[in-house]
């Protein structure tokens, strides 16, 4: 070539740097150009790239540039390609200029630099940072249809928004590091509200740390997030899935703090939800996540505002957690698991959560708060499960369902409740085949509440208390079970204290401010069995016959040795055991001495 020498080659740099698209710095073109040249001339071949032809190139370059050159062998040339390939997709760093409005992001007076560069490239940092105000629009548009990222920071006090333009995508790619989106914290008057309204794709995992909050990713009705990575919400700011397309991401959804909004069911991608702080928001309607759930720390499951949360994946428990539902509703459908031996949940919140998978947990059940609804034989793991608390909490247990679990009742809130729907006389218990017991700190022993049999359907509700107002009340021997049944049945109910006794005791009820006999206020006609039988309900049965609603209404015994009674009654009140006065007493044992009377003369 006239005027170079043989074995070299000449890049003109000038020409090269004013290359639609080129990257702004030189470094890396000039080390392109050398590693071309020196193996050039390893081939003993010259290279020429004309700068009068180069300076007018337009995209792409490579194939302009295979007409620039003089004499270049295929190795060369291919290398050649490769290295400028490389060179196009350096990393290149920029800050929206200071001041400047919405704008596109190919435009290389919006960002700054020297000369201005167009950021992007897998390991790039881009700051959208300098706003003073407003909204600014930055949108994806041009030859280049999809920008990559490896770092975005949100700040400023404008509200910033990445657009798709003409279907533009945003890759998070960080060079096999976590890609990262950070979020300024602004004045508390400023409501950043992010939004990357534009298609993501994860290359990288990506971590946001939310200072304020972002109301959108991957949102409007294309903004797919997809890919490989994951996402880890970091942070006290809120994070938005807003009217987002089914997500597909695969590599997961975690969350250490804030909040996160869903209205799409795919909103967490395919791949597992780790919930380790903050809150899942329900932005209204049902909401059902398939996800494999991770429990690993105390989560808000749904805030107030309505609608529902509903996890259907299967569950595990990393350690006993706490679990908040706000005014609304959730549930954990999906079978609940533990990484080990011993972890519980707690349910706090005014809201209610439904367990209605086939549990094995093995830690407490507690509810302190609101309701939980038991949908399943073995919802409630195989621990106890405790009501406890000063708010208001009721434990549901639908209708079929009966637990095996030990309840225990301690709450100190008069609207506290065990609540069980009856489908059946074969399931006319206080749901479970454990005990259901009281537990309050001094004053009587804990009392054992038991539902020995029953006639037809109806929904029971449940309590018990420590104290009584009843002028007699210094005869009462047990805690206070309140019964009350939403359909007058007939039915037999137990309470014990499980403490060795001698005295004569009876089932009472309040009836006028006094602890009476329980049958007394039976409303049906008493049976032909009706009347005190000293003995357990179990003897009676062996004497008399399977449960009667008709011949053994007002019946009932007692177990001294146990301190155990039990009354047949059809009407709603608060029970105790009650040790009979002294005039009561031998009105008791007149009727069991007649009672033993009249049974020898019908035997006679």
């Amino acid at each position: 070539m006239r005027g170079q020498a043989p074995g070299t080659a000449c890049f003109q740099r000038a020409a090269l740097g004013i290359l639609p698209d080129a990257p702004s710095s030189h470094s890396v073109l000039t080390v392109t150009c050398n590693l071309i040249c020196n193996f050039a001339r390893t081939r003993g071949s010259s290279v020429c790239f004309n700068n009068s032809v180069m300076k007018n190139l337009p995209s792409p370059h490579a194939s302009q540039l295979a007409h620039s050159v003089t004499k270049i062998p295929a190795p060369v040339f291919l290398a050649a390609l490769v290295l400028l390939s490389l060179s196009s997709a350096h990393a290149v760093d920029g800050t929206w200029k200071a001041g400047t409005g919405s704008g596109v992001w190919s435009a290389t007076t919006n960002w700054t630099g020297n000369p201005n560069p167009v950021p992007g490239g897998a390991g790039s940092k881009v700051g959208l940072n300098t706003g003073t105000g407003g909204s600014v629009f930055v949108t994806i548009d041009g030859a280049v249809a999809s920008r990559t990222v490896g770092t975005l920071d949100f700040g400023g006090s404008s509200i910033w928004t990445v657009a798709s333009g003409s279907g533009g995508t945003l890759t998070f790619d960080n060079s096999g590091s976590n890609a990262v989106i950070n979020i300024e914290d602004v004045a508390a008057a400023t409501l950043s509200n992010h939004v990357i309204n534009a298609p993501v794709i994860l290359n990288s995992s990506l971590i946001i740390n939310a200072n304020d909050p972002m109301r959108g990713l991957g949102t409007g009705a294309a903004g797919v997030i997809s890919g490989a990575g994951s996402i880890t919400k970091n942070g006290p700011g809120g994070l938005g899935f807003y009217f987002s397309a089914v997500n597909t991401f695969a590599g997961g959804f975690t969350l250490n703090g804030g909040s996160v909004s869903a209205s799409n069911n795919s909103s967490f991608g395919s791949g597992t939800l780790t919930l380790n702080s903050g809150s899942i928001v329900n932005t209204g309607g049902y909401r059902g996540y398939a996800n494999t759930l991770v429990l690993g720390g105390d989560v808000t499951l749904n805030t107030a505002g309505g609608g529902s949360n509903n996890f259907s994946g299967t569950t595990t428990l990393t350690g006993s957690r706490i679990l908040t539902v706000e005014s609304a509703v959730a549930s954990l459908i999906g079978n609940i698991g533990e990484s080990s031996a011993g972890y519980g949940i707690t349910k706090t919140g005014t809201g209610s959560l439904t367990l209605s998978g086939s549990n094995t947990y093995s830690g407490t059940t507690t509810l302190t708060a609101g309701t939980m609804i038991v949908g399943n034989n073995s919802a409630l793991g195989t621990g106890k499960t405790v009501v406890s608390g000063a708010s208001a909490a009721t434990l549901k247990i639908n209708s079929g369902i009966t637990v095996g679990n030990n309840i225990v009742y301690s709450s100190s809130n008069a609207s506290s409740a065990i609540e069980r729907v009856v489908a059946n006389s074969a399931s006319f218990n206080v749901g479970t085949t454990g005990t259901l017991t009281s537990d309050f700190a001094g004053g009587t022993d804990n009392t054992t509440a038991s539902l020995l049999a029953g006639s037809g359907a109806t929904t029971l509700t449940m309590s018990f208390a420590p104290t009584a107002t009843a002028s007699n009340d210094g005869s009462r021997i047990s805690d206070v079970f309140d019964l009350s049944l939403s359909t007058s049945r007939t039915y037999v109910l137990q309470l014990t204290t499980g403490v060795v006794g001698s005295d004569p005791l009876y089932l009472g009820w309040l009836d006028g401010g006094a602890w009476v006999e329980a049958t007394t206020g039976n409303t049906g006609t008493p049976g032909s069995l009706a009347g005190p039988h000293a003995m357990t309900w179990d003897a009676f049965v062996s004497a008399n016959g399977a449960f009667n609603a008709t011949t053994m209404l007002g019946a009932y015994g007692y177990d001294e040795t146990t301190t155990t009674a039990w009354a047949v009654l059809d009407h709603n009140s608060e029970f105790a055991l009650v040790v009979p006065e002294p005039t009561t007493l031998g009105l008791l044992g007149l009727s069991l001495t007649v009672l033993v009377a009249l049974r020898r003369r019908r035997t006679a």
